[in-house]
């Protein structure tokens, strides 16, 4: 990179960085801690069979939301890619953005399935606070997938604007 390479460009090793970082700790996360947790738990309580299912259901969706956050990294990343070789603006975005809305969306939809999971905790042990962190959780959530949504349609036109210019010069 010559000195005069542009911010953007500059950044891209440090965010590829981090997502790669991101990426380990949500596998290590999903691989790792969960079923620990979970094989700990089961063996400690020795729960009727109705909580097992539950907290085995409440487990394969929080491992379905990490999943989603890795299709985020990993589309991400070829946005990065993308903008490495200066062709953002080109057709090509569109489908990792895509990707990024339907893994949004998807997280989105497996969320609210917690919702039940959580009021059900929150009556048995007496914790409002955990029906409110659901609730913000889900505002994020809805607030990620409309940005994401905004930012497709920007990518779009500002492709399509790319593409006229290029057909004029």
């Amino acid at each position: 990179m010559t000195p005069h390479t542009p911010l953007p460009i500059r950044l891209v090793p440090v965010l590829r960085l981090a997502l790669a970082l991101s990426f380990v700790a949500i596998a290590a996360i999903m691989f790792v801690m969960i079923p620990a947790v979970a094989w700990h738990d089961y063996q400690e309580q020795h729960g009727s069979t109705g909580e097992v299912l539950a907290v085995a259901g409440f487990l394969a969706i929080v491992i379905g939301l990490l999943g989603c956050l890795e299709v985020v990294i990993l589309c991400t990343w070829k946005l990065l890619t993308l903008v490495q070789r200066d062709e953002i603006f080109s057709r090509a975005s569109d489908r990792w953005v895509t990707g990024i809305v339907r893994a949004v969306g998807a997280g989105w939809i497996l969320l609210a399935c917690t919702a039940p999971y959580c009021l059900w905790v929150a009556q048995a042990d007496d914790a409002p606070g955990l029906v409110i962190v659901g609730f913000a959780l889900g505002v994020v959530a809805t607030s990620a997938l409309l940005l994401m949504l905004v930012m497709r349609e920007l990518l779009r036109r500002a492709t399509e604007l790319r593409a006229e210019i290029d057909e004029v010069i």
